[in-house]
Formats: structure tokens, C-alpha cells, sequence
């Protein structure tokens, strides 16, 4: 998936598969602590896949809201 996204950058993909894999390892240390100091494994659970897949819906829409304006004609996405 990294790669898709960066296939102009091809001299980038070393530094950004850095920088995805501490952000990655940053969350799952963050969710740890949050578990440590609730002490509700269960509950972190729940919440965290809720926030997941309230992000995914969330940006299924907006791909497809961007979609639907391309085929429209409405030009390239903002800032691009």
C-alpha cells in the first residue's frame, strides 16, 4: 500500500516506511498505556476499534465524495 502511494518518490520509500512504522509502533505503545492506566483491556478494546472504524467510514466517504467530483468534471483535489 506504501508503495502505491509514493511511486513518484521511489527515492523516498526507505525514509517513509521509517517514519509509518514509528508511527505504528507509537499508537500500539499508546493503546498499551491507555490499557495500563484504565486497567479495562475490554473496554480500551471497544473504544479503539470504534474510533478505527468510525475513521475508515469517515474517509470511505470523503474518497468517494472526491470521486464523484472528478467524475463531474470538478478538476484535480484541492491543494494538488
Amino acid at each position: 500500500m506504501l508503495g502505491h502511494a509514493l511511486a513518484a518518490y521511489k527515492d523516498k520509500l526507505g525514509t517513509a516506511g521509517a517514519l509509518f512504522g514509528l508511527m505504528y509502533y507509537l499508537m500500539i505503545g499508546a493503546g498499551m498505556m491507555v490499557t495500563a492506566w484504565t486497567e479495562a483491556l475490554g473496554g480500551t478494546l471497544i473504544v479503539c476499534g470504534t474510533i478505527a472504524t468510525m475513521l475508515c467510514l469517515f474517509q470511505a466517504g470523503a474518497v468517494r465524495e472526491q470521486h464523484q467530483l472528478n467524475a463531474q468534471g470538478a478538476g484535480p483535489p484541492r491543494g494538488a
